[in-house]
């Protein structure tokens, strides 16, 4: 096992797993075609103060694709990590700017990961 998985072992040993993906948006309704299980989410934000129905509320409509794309963007981070990692060790000469930039990078797909997971609120 790399460094890296093990990285993320840890970030999300002992958390419950979400429904897997793909998940898709049908009206104010998130969901996986493939699972046995019911809906992930009913978005039920309304973005604006007047009577506008939700299929005319673009930022509503917005919130449930960035839900549905969570599992997406989840592997997505994990992905960039174990890459960031791998470059972080594979680096020669690097100069402190270098060295800064990576590490923030790492960070902040720990958190990402993390806070996906549970782990960091």
């Amino acid at each position: 096992m790399s460094d890296a998985q093990k990285i993320i072992d840890n970030l999300t040993r002992e958390m419950p797993e979400h429904t897997p993906g793909p998940w898709k948006v049908t009206g104010q309704t998130v969901y996986n075609p493939d699972a046995k299980v019911g809906n992930i989410a009913f978005i039920y934000c309304k973005s604006t103060n007047d009577r506008k129905s939700f299929s005319d509320d673009e930022i509503g409509q917005a919130n449930a694709r960035l839900i549905a794309a969570a599992p997406d963007l989840l592997e997505a981070c994990k992905i960039s990590l174990i890459f960031t990692l791998a470059l972080k060790g594979s680096m020669i000469d690097p100069t402190p700017e270098m060295i800064e930039t990576v590490n923030e990078h790492i960070t902040f797909l720990k958190q990402a990961i993390a806070k996906a997971k549970g782990v960091l609120k």
